[in-house]
């Protein structure tokens, strides 16, 4: 689970640094950052447990994405 979100995370960070000069990709880049929010949230938990073995863990229970768009100016 760690690895997938690192590696979205990169290949985020990628992707907006390959689209950083102007061209006809980056227009429509632009358009769908204007026209779509992206949010979301994490819920974690960290356990330690001294009674059997010392042991930290830290487990990322669900994590959720959500995204809202606008479809053409004449759409509310």
């Amino acid at each position: 689970m760690k690895r997938n979100l690192l590696f979205i995370s990169i290949a985020f960070l990628a992707l907006n640094n390959a689209f950083a000069q102007e061209s006809p990709a980056n227009v429509v880049v632009n358009t769908l950052r204007e026209r779509i929010d992206l949010s979301g949230y994490a819920q974690t938990g960290y356990t330690y447990d001294d009674q059997v073995s010392n042991s930290n863990t830290f487990d990322i229970k669900r994590i959720i994405f959500m995204a809202q768009g606008k479809i053409s100016n004449e759409w509310l």
